[in-house]
Order: structure tokens, then C-alpha cells, then sequence
């Protein structure tokens, strides 16, 4: 009786183990893949703003603006993803 609760213990520990490392993982990977991104996509709206001769401070409230807008996005994603990670159970 000891020896298979034992066993069950340990394999709710391994799962639950796993489940965890996987989500440590993936927001990891979104926070060193998420500013790389945004900061991608902001050169190219630099770039697109540039062309069209906006004012360079306008350009500067934009780039904040879009820069901020962004990480909330990247945050709101990461927690979305765990939510629905903990539906799936």
C-alpha cells in the first residue's frame, strides 16, 4: 500500500514538474524573442516614417508609443498562454 502511494506521489510530482519547466520555458523564450521582435518591427515603422517625412519628434512619441504598446501585448500573450495552458488540464 505505501510503496503504490509512493508511486503515484512521484508521478504527480513529475507531471506537475513538467508542466511547470514547460511554461518556465516558454515565457522565457518569449522574453528573449518578444523585444528582439518588437524591436524589428519598430525599425520598420522608423523606416515606413521616415520615408514619408514625419517631424522627428513626432516620429519619437510614435516610436514610444508603439514601443510600449507592444511589451503590453508580449506581457498579456505570456499570461494568456499560461492561463490557457492551465485550461487544458
Amino acid at each position: 500500500m505505501i510503496a503504490h502511494d509512493i508511486s503515484r506521489y512521484q508521478d504527480l510530482i513529475v507531471t506537475t514538474s513538467t508542466n511547470v519547466g514547460l511554461k518556465i520555458l516558454a515565457a522565457i523564450g518569449l522574453w528573449a524573442i518578444g523585444p528582439w521582435l518588437i524591436g524589428r518591427e519598430l525599425g520598420m515603422v522608423r523606416f515606413s516614417l521616415e520615408r514619408q517625412k514625419i517631424a522627428p519628434t513626432t516620429l519619437c512619441h510614435l516610436a514610444s508609443m508603439i514601443t510600449v504598446a507592444l511589451n503590453v501585448l508580449l506581457v498579456i500573450g505570456i499570461q494568456t498562454m499560461t492561463f490557457a495552458a492551465d485550461e487544458g488540464r
